[in-house]
């Protein structure tokens, strides 16, 4: 059941962010008749705006409408929904690793879904600064890799995305080179910009 203040919500965001008045009038329909695949859908989109990073306002929608409806929502689209939700923890990730360990604790996930929350962990170990933390969150994540057969696209990009980030931190230049090439060859939403910035470093590392 999703309570009367998640309409109020809505309607503030639809004042605080005119141009996206059509995107949150359709979240705003699909709530109110539980058309959980569309409402899902439209939440990705809003997620994933420039304008939504800044601030918490994704946090208080999720607190506000998605937390009420956790369980009827496909378990991996919810996952993606925390991931974008992540920019908004800004200077506070640890806040955003109890909030994760929290949804553990409520919804089971498995198989890809589990990588993938593993994953996310893993972003935020990256941003606090958790060097062995996130370490040992790779190996792991790899030993699972080997283990089983058949893994979605989506995680191996998103995990090789994050592999990158840290050995290039690490000037680890060997990983770095070997990430970014998987995270290239799996990742299907990346500009030409991100392309050619990405290649450019691999040719640095090749060199050093």
């Amino acid at each position: 059941h999703v309570p009367d203040d998640t309409y109020k919500l809505i309607n503030a965001l639809k004042n605080k962010y005119p141009s996206q008045r059509p995107l949150l009038d359709e979240i705003e329909g699909n709530t109110t008749q539980h058309l959980w695949h569309q409402l899902t859908e439209n939440l990705i989109v809003f997620y994933s705006l420039p304008e939504t990073q800044q601030g918490t306002d994704l946090i208080e929608l999720y607190n506000g409408l998605v937390m009420f409806i956790e369980p009827a929502l496909n378990p991996m689209k919810l996952l993606l929904l925390v991931q974008k939700m992540l920019p908004n923890y800004k200077g506070r990730m640890t806040d955003a690793l109890t909030f994760i360990k929290n949804l553990e604790a409520k919804i089971k996930f498995k198989g890809d879904q589990n990588l993938f929350i593993l994953i996310i962990k893993g972003f935020c170990y990256f941003e606090l600064g958790r060097k062995y933390d996130l370490e040992d969150l790779l190996k792991e994540v790899s030993s699972q890799f080997e283990s089983r057969p058949e893994i979605d696209s989506f995680v191996y990009a998103n995990f090789y995305k994050l592999a990158t980030y840290f050995y290039e931190q690490q000037e680890k230049y060997d990983e770095f080179y070997t990430s970014a090439f998987q995270y290239l060859a799996y990742e299907k939403q990346i500009t030409d910009e991100e392309k050619i910035n990405l290649c450019f470093k691999m040719c640095i590392a090749s060199l050093i």
